[in-house]
Formats: C-alpha cells, structure tokens, sequence
C-alpha cells in the first residue's frame, strides 16, 4: 500500500458508516511486535504473520476477532446507556443537574476570549408544590412534562436545557451579541407558561418566575453566574411571579443584607 500505512487504513476503515458492523484482522510480514500492538490500538481486533498464516490460523483468527468485536460492542452500548443515564433526567428526559453545570463550565471557558456573551436563565414553577399537594405527584408529573413540552416550543433546539431537580429548570444561551437576546428567550418562555394545560379534565394553572445573570456582564465564572441567576429569579418571584428578572448589582447586597439580619435575629 505506497499511499498508507496498515494502521492509516485501520483508522480510515473505522470511520466508515459500515464500521460499526466491521471486524478487522490485519496480517504483515513484518515482524515488529510494536507494529501489531499499534494496529490493535487502532482499532484491528486481531494481528497475524504473513509467514504463520494457515487456513486453520486464519479462520480461527477471524472468529476470534468477532467474537471480540462483538464483545466490544455490548460493552460501547452498556457504556453509552450508563453515560445517558448518568446524564438525564429519568422524568423529562432532559439534561440533569450534573450534565448541565459541567456544560456551562465548558461553554465559560471556551468562550474566555470570545467577545459573545452567555446568558443562564433559571427557571422555577409557580405554585407547583400546591398543584403536587391538591392534585396527587401524577398530575404533578404529567404538568413538568406538559412544562417541558412548551418551553422547549419557545426554543431553536440547539440550546442546552435541563432539569435541575423539582420544579426547576435551566437554560444556556451562548453565542448571544446582546442581552436583549436572553430576554426575549425568557419573555416566550413565561407568555406560554400562562396558558392553561388540560390534565384529567381539569385546567391547572402553572406560571414561571425566570432569573437571568449574563456572562461576562455579572460573573466570569460559574458559581458567581448561578447564584446570581438564582437571586434574581427569587427576585421576580417576589415581585409578584410570572415574570423575567435580570440580576443588579443591588439585588445581591439586597439579598447579603436580608441574610444578615436573619442570621442576627436568630
């Protein structure tokens, strides 16, 4: 082969779209023991000499490697079903808690000497502990599915969205030139939360307080960007709910002040 070497191939070959159905069985007349462990590590599920090589050999070979390859399958797809649960919520099928926080952290880094700005936007449910208490956790359930169901209609699809726990959620806008843009994403978000959803023939009512802390405007790392997402979605809780807060500077000292007294009166 004057254009590639065997492991080039190795590599070409496991690219293919066929690949995942392929077992590969290399042979050389080389003798370089090095040679045959970097075909395997390639992806080759087995290694013979040319000079070695009988019917006998080479049919046994090839079960070997299938057998191997095969193996190796089962274990990718028990791996990638771990990594999926490990990653999602069971309820919403969304990202969980875990999954999103190391993404953001991602998105922060990559985006250190990028001029775009990245917006969290948190999410929790108004009144959703009443509707659990007076409905039953199955309609409550049902309603987080519903929930999802209409913000992900306010969304493009490429956006990181999660389920944090409970009635909170979480979204990553990166890439955005302008806040306003975080804005407008919330705004939809909180509009359709005001229609009513049918569950058992019965209209329950589920509003959205949101919270927004902008990189780099508020914060340059990730615990600063969620905290003071969270104090400014407690904020638009307190302002009477329903509603789409960006995080001030006063809001924090609001929020440092109010633990401080509570913490003396205690």
């Amino acid at each position: 082969m004057p254009e590639r070497d065997g492991t080039e191939m190795i590599y070409e070959l496991t690219q293919l779209p066929t690949s995942s159905n392929t077992a590969i069985v290399m042979m050389s007349s080389s003798e370089d023991e090095q040679l045959a462990i970097d075909c395997l590590k390639a992806g080759a599920h087995d290694f013979l000499m040319k000079s070695e090589v009988t019917g006998v050999r080479l049919r046994r070979a090839v079960l070997q490697a299938k057998a191997r390859f095969e193996l190796e399958q089962k274990l990718t797809e028990s791996y990638k079903k771990v990594k999926i649960l490990s990653e999602s919520d069971p309820l919403t099928g969304l990202s969980n808690r875990a999954y999103f926080e190391h993404s953001l952290r991602i998105n922060i880094v990559n985006n250190i000497r990028d001029k775009h700005k990245i917006a969290l936007l948190l999410i929790d449910l108004d009144n959703f502990k009443f509707i659990n208490d007076t409905y039953g956790h199955d309609v409550g359930d049902r309603l987080l599915l519903l929930v999802v169901d209409s913000i992900k209609s306010c969304l493009r699809g490429n956006e990181l969205f999660a389920r944090l726990g409970g009635d909170e959620f979480s979204i990553c806008l990166s890439n955005l030139d302008t806040a306003e843009d975080a804005s407008k994403v919330a705004t939809r978000v909180v509009e359709t939360l005001t229609k009513p959803f049918l569950i058992n023939e019965s209209e329950i009512h589920s509003t959205a307080s949101v919270g927004i802390s902008i990189y780099p405007d508020n914060a340059t790392d990730f615990e600063e960007l969620f905290k003071q997402a969270d104090i400014a979605m407690y904020r638009a809780k307190k302002l009477g709910r329903s509603r789409v807060c960006f995080f001030e500077e006063e809001m924090q000292e609001q929020f440092y002040l109010r633990a401080l007294l509570e913490k003396e009166l205690k």
